[in-house]
């Protein structure tokens, strides 16, 4: 592609009062519509495609890795320290309407496909002071 291009990287975080596991599945591990119309005006203002990153983070009382695989091309579904993490990259261009369009993207990641050694150790707790901001702490 030419012309300009862009990347960015931001986190959805959900403690489990505020979404439960199925619904972070459906819907909190993708794009907002807040996040689709930011990503529609910076492709406005710099034309080409945008990958865009979102890592969903989602405390668990109990520690599961039945679910943790790609869940589509482009979404992993994973644990670490007593969090499930979801991992979504999407490329966005515009049609010549300036509609939003998802391009065909395919997320490979050869530590998520064996991620193993992360998910045993430690656990995760809240820094004192910081809003949603979370520490991994060894046992």
């Amino acid at each position: 592609m030419t012309g300009s291009s862009g990347a960015s990287v931001h986190s959805h975080p959900y403690l489990p009062k505020e979404m439960n596991l199925d619904e972070v599945r459906k819907r909190g591990c993708n794009f907002s519509k807040d996040d689709l119309e930011v990503f529609k005006n910076h492709l406005i203002e710099n034309p080409d495609h945008f990958l865009q990153v979102v890592l969903t983070i989602r405390k668990q009382d109990r520690q599961s890795f039945k679910c943790d695989r790609a869940k589509t091309k482009n979404i992993f579904e994973f644990s670490v320290a007593g969090c499930k993490c979801f991992l979504n990259a999407q490329v966005f261009t515009l049609n010549t309407n300036n509609e939003l369009v998802s391009e065909h993207t395919i997320l490979k990641c050869e530590h998520l496909q064996c991620f193993d050694y992360i998910v045993e150790s430690g656990k995760v707790v809240y820094e004192i002071g910081k809003q949603r901001i979370l520490a991994h702490k060894n046992k």
